[in-house]
């Protein structure tokens, strides 16, 4: 079984190839899974947040949608 570590880094790459610059991940008891991104593509520029994710996995995928 890969690693937690292991788990983020690939799960970074892939984010990363869809064209996301920055990338925070966090975890609290307040807010749950969460993480927060920026993506740009030629002058639309988003950052996005996502809150209380189902888990960890999911954080990724949330910030797609």
């Amino acid at each position: 079984a890969m690693a937690p570590k292991n788990i983020y880094l690939e799960e970074l790459k892939q984010i990363l190839k869809k064209g996301f610059s920055g990338v925070k991940t966090g975890n609290t008891p307040a807010a749950g899974p969460c993480l927060c991104t920026s993506y740009q593509k030629d002058k639309l520029h988003i950052v996005t947040v996502v809150l209380d994710c189902k888990n960890m996995e999911n954080r990724w995928d949330d910030a797609v949608k």
